[in-house]
């Protein structure tokens, strides 16, 4: 039986968690790496190999695509789908690992949390192992700077940050450019004329 664990957010913001030599509060409902980065531990004993650490871009569209290939299911169960298989990971191969993963956060309509950073209720963003290019054009080097306070200076940017850049810009540019529109009129207690959009 294959038994996956995962979770959804990190934890509270309030609580606060070392990482590196750091306190670090909690980052469940917002975008930073420690509100979106969750572990995953897959256990399937004689199938998977005990032990394995593996630090791959995994997204939950991936599950689905996964447990086909897992199932021994022909591929054609997948067709068209956005995820990618990490089943091979599992089995301790290479396999083919993701080169992004794109992220869309639509807070509560009347939360507030993201308007001084954003200046909008919806925020999209795509990322690789190192760097997040937020759809405003916010682009941070997350192994230098996860905490996100210091955008990646436009003007000064090697010529391997340009092609993250480009490369996550196309990620972004392949998704629509908003959700799931709100009839904010139907939202109790939230008045469109007081919203920054």
């Amino acid at each position: 039986t294959l038994v996956v664990f995962t979770g959804d957010n990190g934890t509270n913001e309030v609580l606060h968690s070392e990482f590196e030599g750091e306190q670090l509060r909690g980052g469940k409902g917002y975008t930073y790496d420690h509100g979106t980065h969750v572990p995953l531990i897959a256990n399937w004993p004689g199938r998977i190999p005990e032990g394995q650490v593996n630090g791959d871009l995994i997204a939950f569209s991936d599950f689905f695509p996964t447990i086909v290939e897992a199932a021994g299911l022909p591929p054609k169960n997948v067709t068209d789908a956005d995820g990618w298989s990490f089943w091979p990971q599992c089995e301790g191969r290479k396999g083919k690992p993701r080169d992004w993963v794109y992220g869309y956060y639509f807070p509560r309509p009347y939360s507030k949390k993201f308007d001084d950073k954003y200046n909008h209720w919806e925020v999209r963003y795509a990322r690789d192992e190192r760097y997040k290019l937020y759809d405003n054009g916010d682009l941070y080097d997350t192994q230098k700077d996860v905490l996100e306070k210091s955008v990646v200076d436009r003007e000064r940017s090697s010529s391997a940050v340009k092609r993250a850049r480009k490369k996550l810009q196309a990620v972004l540019d392949s998704y629509p450019n908003r959700g799931a529109q709100v009839d904010y009129s139907k939202v109790e207690g939230v008045y469109p004329s007081e919203m920054k959009r």
